[in-house]
Formats: C-alpha cells, sequence, structure tokens
C-alpha cells in the first residue's frame, strides 16, 4: 500500500499486512504523526474465497409481450412424486416462477433452488428454463437449461418430479 504524508506529501510503501485497523505513522521528514486506516475489501476478492458469479437472468427468453396463454388449451402442472406429490398448480398466466422461495409455485424440498425454474408460455409453444439452479433441471435423466415441452412431459428438480398437462378446451360442447 503507497501511503502519503499529509502534511510535507512524502510517500512509502508499506505492505498491506502491517497495517491492522487503524495505525499511526510517524513521517520520517518532517515527524508529523498521522493516522491510516487499513481498506476494507470485498471479500469476493480475498483468495481464499469462493468468488460469487452474479449472472443477471432476465425475466424471459423473448420480450413479455411474446408471452400469451393459449385460447384453447388449459395448461397444469401436476407434482407426481416428492414432497407435494398430488397437487395441482393451474397456469393462469404466461410466466410461472417454480423453486422453494418466493415465487409462483412453490417446491418445499431442499434441493430446489429458491428460484429454480420459469414455465414460459407463447401461445401454442411452452418452454422451461432452468435460472442457473445449483442442482439442476433434468428432463428424462438429462440436465437441459432451456428447452420446449409438451403435454405429459416430466420434469425433475431435487428429488420432485413433476409433470406438464395440457388439456384442449372444447367450447361448442352442445352436441
Amino acid at each position: 500500500m503507497i501511503i502519503e504524508c499529509p502534511n510535507c506529501n512524502t510517500k512509502y510503501t508499506v505492505p498491506d499486512e502491517k497495517i491492522k485497523g487503524s495505525t499511526k505513522l510517524k513521517c520520517s521528514k518532517c515527524h508529523a504523526l498521522f493516522s491510516i486506516k487499513e481498506i476494507e475489501e470485498d471479500s469476493s476478492s480475498k483468495k481464499d474465497t469462493a468468488k460469487i458469479i452474479n449472472r443477471p437472468v432476465s425475466d424471459s427468453l423473448w420480450t413479455n409481450e411474446n408471452l400469451q396463454l393459449p385460447d384453447d388449451v388449459k395448461i397444469s402442472i401436476a407434482v407426481i412424486k416428492g414432497a407435494r406429490a398430488g397437487f395441482i398448480y393451474k397456469v393462469t398466466k404466461p410466466y410461472i416462477l417454480v423453486g422453494r422461495g418466493k415465487v409462483d409455485l412453490i417446491i418445499p424440498d431442499k434441493e430446489v433452488s429458491r428460484k429454480h425454474l420459469a414455465i414460459e408460455i407463447r401461445y401454442d409453444k411452452i418452454f422451461l428454463r432452468d435460472l442457473g439452479s445449483t442442482n439442476g433441471t433434468f428432463i428424462d435423466d438429462n440436465r437441459v437449461s432451456i428447452t420446449r415441452i409438451t403435454d405429459q412431459t416430466e420434469f425433475k428438480i431435487g428429488q420432485t418430479t413433476m409433470m406438464l398437462i395440457a388439456t384442449p378446451i372444447i367450447k361448442d360442447f352442445d352436441k
């Protein structure tokens, strides 16, 4: 660390490990006594600390204006194995967050991230997107990041297995 005397502007090179908290120094040129403080470092910059990589996750694959539920299909997500087995979530909006935090479909599974995956619906196309989860999202034992899913596609997060159910809506049922 380079330190400068506030009185005569003489510069000194002092090893970082010599400065702990607040330290008083005496200038060898003008004999002024002054204090210096240890510079606080962000923990991610220290060599013995794991660096956290912040990857921003946008709301959707494209723009939100492309998100729309189909008029002729009712979409649900069924939990078929795990802590909420038997639960059926009725999809009422085109963007659904799934995880164990503040999300639309809460899965109480310790292997599930707070925001684990998103289901995005664009008219007749449905996409499943892993949101950078720690333990991943799997379809047929293959880890996926972004994939198109269809009716009866099973996907697994943590110890929980879910299935997408797309049921056609019959509008003219009077005959």
